[in-house]
């Protein structure tokens, strides 16, 4: 049980951070606090667990509770003008495993420019992990 309740704390402090970045970064500042002050009361809960833990004790009572968060998600750190590509992998490709790889792409704007690119290439898979990502303009 101990063990359970640590992996859902430390979850839920995952979260919080997350979701405290999140609101900094879109100048939602009393969102962000409010995410900090649950990262806080958690990481004191989480504390206490290991605490109890150590001492032998019986777990520390506790309950559930649901909450519901909603945000909009957005990528503040692209522009207006901006798209983000990424090309990450691929998977089962047929053919030999010994094949090399590589993706080559094409945004079809603008019309009379498109942007073009490729992968590097992946040696030796027929899954292979290309990790690509590419800011590309779009005026």
């Amino acid at each position: 049980m101990f063990q359970k309740l640590e992996e859902e704390l430390l979850a839920q402090i995952k979260m919080c951070e997350s979701n405290r970045a999140y609101f900094k970064s879109t100048g939602d500042i009393p969102s962000s606090n409010k995410f900090m002050q649950m990262e806080a009361h958690t990481k004191k809960d989480l504390q206490a667990l290991r605490h109890a833990y150590k001492l032998g004790s019986s777990v520390p009572s506790f309950h559930y509770e649901v909450r519901s968060f909603s945000r909009v998600v957005c990528n503040t750190d692209l522009t207006d003008n901006e798209v983000e590509l990424q090309i990450l992998a691929g998977n089962n490709y047929k053919g030999d495993k010994t094949i090399d790889t590589y993706v080559t792409y094409e945004f079809p704007y603008p019309k009379e420019d498109p942007f073009k690119g490729e992968t590097q290439k992946v040696k030796d898979s027929d899954c292979p992990n290309y990790e690509h990502s590419i800011s590309i303009p779009s005026t």
